[in-house]
């Protein structure tokens, strides 16, 4: 707090507290005279510049002989540099949002290290989700890919991890009304300096206007050919330049 000890000592934690957070320092301290236990949560001091220094507060109740007063040990850890770098991640990632929802694609972001997942609005609205919607990882809840292409998808999300090849596919998501979705799905993971993976991201586009009319085509295609085939008739096509292109 850019503070000498001797200005500390004997002044209450909630003074060097900001104030939008005081009522957490109160919150710690009235558990702790409930006897409660201890806690952990986060808040904001004042450094003595003037600006935000952000910690992590654990609270932790000793044992003492009956008639003695309780006592308490708090450690703080200075996590400025952390929730700089996580404000700034969620900025990036907001901005990508915004160009992937003006796309008509959505992105998913998995903190592996911290078990958390990230879906943007446009992801879940392609789903039909509300947004803000908490979905888990596809691997953790399979169920959420079409059973046909199930096992392709999840070994292909393996090898992302295992083999470090990005996903580059196209599967059938289910809806949150219980059809699918065609999407393409394009997927990146992040690994530590100890080779463990720490982060995956990626999008998806919806693709089934496309997909439907390959199939409507292919349908189409053995319709022609059914008729050709029945046909007591020669019937030959041939393209520009005299090329045959079918007969029956």
């Amino acid at each position: 707090l850019g503070q000498p000890r001797e200005a500390l000592l004997g002044r209450a934690g909630a003074d060097v507290t900001h104030p939008d957070d005081r009522h957490l320092h109160a919150t710690a301290l009235r558990r702790w005279a409930a006897g409660e236990g201890g806690t952990v949560f986060e808040k904001r001091y004042l450094h003595r510049e003037g600006r935000i220094v952000w910690a992590r507060v654990a609270l932790t109740v000793l044992a003492t002989r009956p008639g003695e007063p309780p006592q308490v040990v708090a450690v703080k850890l200075d996590i400025t540099e952390h929730k700089r770098v996580e404000a700034s991640l969620r900025r990036q990632r907001e901005q990508l949002a915004l160009v992937f929802a003006a796309t008509g694609s959505g992105i998913w972001d998995h903190d592996l290290a911290l078990g958390r997942s990230f879906h943007s609005d446009s992801y879940l609205q392609m789903l039909g989700y509300p947004p803000g919607t908490a979905l888990s990882r596809l691997s953790h809840d399979p169920t959420r890919i079409h059973p046909d292409d199930r096992v392709r998808m999840l070994g292909d999300l393996a090898a992302m991890f295992e083999r470090r090849v990005p996903i580059d596919g196209e599967y059938r998501l289910r809806r949150a009304d219980g059809g699918h979705l065609w999407v393409a799905a394009h997927g990146f993971a992040v690994w530590d300096d100890a080779g463990r993976p720490i982060r995956s991201y990626g999008a998806i586009a919806d693709i089934s206007a496309r997909k439907a009319a390959e199939t409507a085509l292919v349908e189409s295609r053995a319709r022609l050919s059914a008729v050709i085939d029945s046909a007591h008739d020669a019937i030959v096509a041939l393209d520009d330049a005299g090329r045959v292109l079918l007969f029956n």
